[in-house]
């Protein structure tokens, strides 16, 4: 799950930008209006991840270092892979 995607943001958006979209986007997804929990869960797990400039900062580190660990793995430990067989 991208926050960024969920919430329909950019990275480098802002507090207020997180919260307008939070709201845009829950109130689309509340089950009173004929939708189910699991939408309204996923909006509010992306509004948690990306609510203050320090919470956005390390999940844009988190992100960063697993994009970072799966090239090194296709990098480095696939070539071995294929040499082995």
């Amino acid at each position: 799950m991208n926050p960024y995607q969920t919430l329909g943001l950019a990275p480098g958006c802002t507090d207020a930008d997180v919260e307008a979209a939070y709201r845009r986007v829950a109130s689309s997804g509340q089950p009173d209006s004929g939708g189910s929990n699991g939408p309204l869960l996923t909006v509010a797990a992306a509004y948690e991840r990306l609510k203050t400039e320090k919470a956005r900062r390390a999940y844009d580190q988190q992100s960063g270092m697993t994009s970072q660990i799966v090239a090194e793995f296709f990098d480095n430990c696939i070539p071995r892979m294929e040499a082995t067989r």
